[in-house]
């Protein structure tokens, strides 16, 4: 009966042969579909944990050490910015508040007097000999060695940089500034050599921010403006000095905000140092711009090992 199972034809070997029927009994079939049904639905539940774990499985971010986790600066990213405060120190002419730079800033209309009064001098307790101009009181070469190295750090750290996502313009903005002091340092230029250090310690934020780092990178990129202003009023540019306090308020802002657990002390000292730097800047006094610039540094770095010694 065709109810009873599954009607099987086999054609025979020779033309017209008779066809042969076999009937199979429809328990065996239905065995047979239950095994190849488990069998299906077992490789669908295997495909599809699979395809779950892949999917939920995100790539590492280069510079991370777990997700939402940044890993600690590379050793060649700290010593580069030891290396260009140490370079910009030394270029440093004079300490600001002292006699003799309050008399190279005074330049202009006291040349004749202060000229004479000088002489004076030679002839009497100085034996003859003036004090060598600032640029002569520099080691040159030891700050030639020094930007060597700095070359060879960044070569180091360069890919690693890349592989942490650094911004292409900070990188190629970096290396064009430490091109620049290399050059300026070779020349004997005190001033371009110390704003070319200060430009290349500018762009060290943007790699900073792509570590765990204890401070923002933002009271850095303060700092860096804040000697940005006095290098501008040591060359006569108060134009781009103002432009450099205008956006100071912003950023000091972020700084703030960024500064978890900052004593209250510390940021008030700054924030008036910095309204003392833009009073001075307003004022076109040198001198005073020299010594408001050293008390705002003084606050920055102890603002910064506050911070550090918080974790």
């Amino acid at each position: 009966m065709l109810g009873s199972g599954v009607v099987r034809l086999h054609e025979g070997s020779l033309p017209g042969a008779i066809l042969n029927l076999e009937v199979a009994p429809l328990g065996t079939i239905n065995t047979r579909l239950t095994k190849t049904l488990a069998v299906g639905i077992t490789l669908i539940l295997i495909c599809s944990l699979v395809g779950c774990s892949r999917a939920q499985r995100k790539p590492q971010v280069p510079g991370k050490t777990q997700v939402g986790q940044k890993s600690k600066p590379p050793g060649e990213l700290t010593q580069i910015q030891s290396g260009l405060e140490q370079i910009y120190t030394a270029l440093k002419p004079l300490q600001p508040g002292t006699v003799e730079q309050m008399q190279r800033l005074q330049r202009g209309g006291q040349g004749g007097g202060r000229g004479k009064q000088q002489g004076g001098q030679k002839e009497g307790g100085q034996g003859g000999k003036s004090a060598p101009p600032p640029s002569e009181q520099i080691d040159w070469a030891k700050l030639h060695q020094q930007s060597v190295r700095l070359h060879e750090q960044w070569n180091a750290f360069e890919p690693n940089a890349m592989k942490s996502g650094a911004d292409p313009d900070a990188v190629d903005g970096f290396e064009g500034q430490l091109n620049v002091l290399s050059n300026k340092l070779a020349a004997r230029d005190r001033y371009g050599s110390q704003l070319a250090a200060n430009n290349a310690a500018s762009f060290l934020p943007d790699f900073m921010q792509l570590y765990d780092g204890k401070a923002p990178p933002d009271l850095l990129r303060l700092r860096c403006l804040a000697r940005d202003v006095v290098l501008k009023v040591e060359a006569d540019d108060w134009a781009g000095a103002e432009r450099d306090l205008g956006a100071m308020p912003a950023l000091w802002s972020r700084v703030r905000t960024e500064a978890k657990g900052a004593k209250e002390a510390d940021t008030g000292r700054i924030q008036y140092a910095l309204t003392d730097l833009s009073d001075s800047v307003r004022a076109r006094d040198k001198i005073v711009v020299m010594l408001k610039e050293d008390i705002l540094e003084k606050n920055i770095d102890t603002l910064n090992k506050s911070l550090q010694r918080q974790f």
